[in-house]
């Protein structure tokens, strides 16, 4: 036994080292974009405005961890704020190496005990559902405002594409408790089955996460206005609808990994392309938005990942 965990703890240190080098990894390849992307010419003209986008960036990860602890609190654990916050700060940094950042549950059970894990890891993936839907509506307003509906018909299959995902979602977010109950036909279904019924009976906690995914949505999306505004244009309601567009098409765009890197950049790009003519603008501005949101919170997971010892529970 003793043999065996000796083996489990060093698998564990390399798990750790090999997501903390990841993380630095992600880090300097967007330090070199930076450089690349931020020419001397580019001049911050609303210092304050860069100021407050950087000032709400604990609000926007505090609606994230109110939704967190509701979730913890409906499946009765009993955990402590600290552990919260640092179960938050490594579920960015696992987040970060997943599709879409669905994966940050996987950074937050690690300090779970081992009876909750795949019942937090389930309503983790709701709450997450509960943030793509809020992405999912603001952006569909945002695009079609932006656009002016100046969209060609050739592109049906977009919407087609949108309807089926936005339904999906609405069906996952209104009824929750389905994909728990097939998962429970294959595996883990105790666990499984609990998580349907927290799902089933808990019609507040559902409202609440969204309601929090709506706030955080709007903050996040007011940070990125800011920082366009600090270096560019005014704010106004066109920015705005461009921003919920940006979210919107990186929200359904396919991307592997690494917080989106390379297709963030493409859409900005697409987006943004026709408002502010500068590109090395448009790219810094996304650049010093994801240092902001992603990479300081990941950066220090992967610190608390580091030091984080295994619960024997």
């Amino acid at each position: 036994m003793a043999k065996i965990r000796k083996i489990n703890g060093k698998i564990i240190t390399i798990i750790k080292l090999l997501v903390s080098l990841g993380l630095i990894g992600v880090f300097v390849f967007q330090l070199v974009q930076f450089e690349q992307f931020a020419p001397d010419e580019i001049s911050l003209r609303q210092p304050l405005y860069l100021a407050l986008a950087f000032l709400l960036m604990p609000i926007n990860w505090m609606m994230e961890g109110l939704k967190w602890r509701i979730i913890l609190k409906n499946l009765r654990a009993s955990t402590s704020i600290a552990k919260v916050i640092f179960s938050l700060l490594t579920g960015v940094a696992t987040s970060l190496f997943t599709p879409n950042r669905s994966g940050n549950f996987i950074g937050r059970m690690i300090w779970l005990p081992n009876r909750l894990k795949v019942e937090a890891s389930v309503l983790t993936i709701y709450g997450n559902v509960a943030q793509w839907l809020a992405s999912m509506f603001f952006g569909g307003i945002g695009f079609v405002l932006y656009t002016q509906l100046e969209v060609p018909e050739s592109s049906s299959w977009f919407w087609m594409i949108f309807a089926v995902l936005f339904s999906g979602i609405v069906v996952l977010f209104l009824i929750p408790q389905v994909l728990p109950l097939v998962v429970a036909r294959f595996f883990w279904k105790k666990q499984m089955l609990h998580a349907a019924n927290v799902l089933e009976k808990k019609h507040q906690m559902k409202w609440q996460l969204l309601g929090l995914s709506i706030a955080r949505h709007c903050i996040f999306s007011f940070q990125y206005v800011l920082i366009l505004s600090a270096f560019t244009i005014p704010i106004t309601w066109e920015l705005l609808f461009a921003v919920w567009t940006i979210y919107f098409l990186m929200t359904l765009a396919p991307s592997a990994a690494f917080g989106k890197l390379l297709v963030r950049e493409n859409v900005t790009l697409f987006v943004l392309g026709s408002l502010i003519p500068n590109s090395a603008v448009i790219i810094s501005c996304s650049l010093i938005l994801w240092f902001i949101n992603l990479s300081l919170p990941a950066l220090l997971g992967g610190i608390i990942w580091l030091k984080w010892k295994p619960s024997k529970s």
